[in-house]
């Protein structure tokens, strides 16, 4: 197997389900506001056009083994207020160092 492509420093694009993602707005959500209502509004009315949003950015706790979203907060509750059922495009980052260097 060649593993030059599997360097810990690169982020892993998968599809994971809403239920397996969780927040951490302490640490990774840097505006005053968790999300501003009218921004999710629009994004879950692009959902609800059928269309997908960008991926959201997540970062593999090697701890706690939780997908915690560090871009995407808006993105993620457009997807739970539109009730969406499919798994969500993503980009997990895994490398244990990781969060030092933000």
């Amino acid at each position: 197997m060649n593993m030059t492509n599997q360097r810990p420093d690169r982020p892993a694009r998968q599809q994971v389900s809403l239920r397996k993602i969780t927040t951490r707005t302490d640490v990774f959500q840097f505006r005053h506001f968790e999300v501003e209502p009218h921004h999710v509004d629009e994004l879950a009315a692009v959902l609800d056009n059928g269309n997908v949003l960008d991926p959201l950015t997540l970062w593999l706790d090697p701890d706690t083994g939780e997908l915690v979203v560090i871009d995407g907060h808006h993105r993620l509750a457009a997807y739970k207020q539109a009730g969406w059922k499919e798994k969500v495009r993503v980009v997990v980052w895994s490398s244990p160092g990781f969060v030092d260097t933000l």
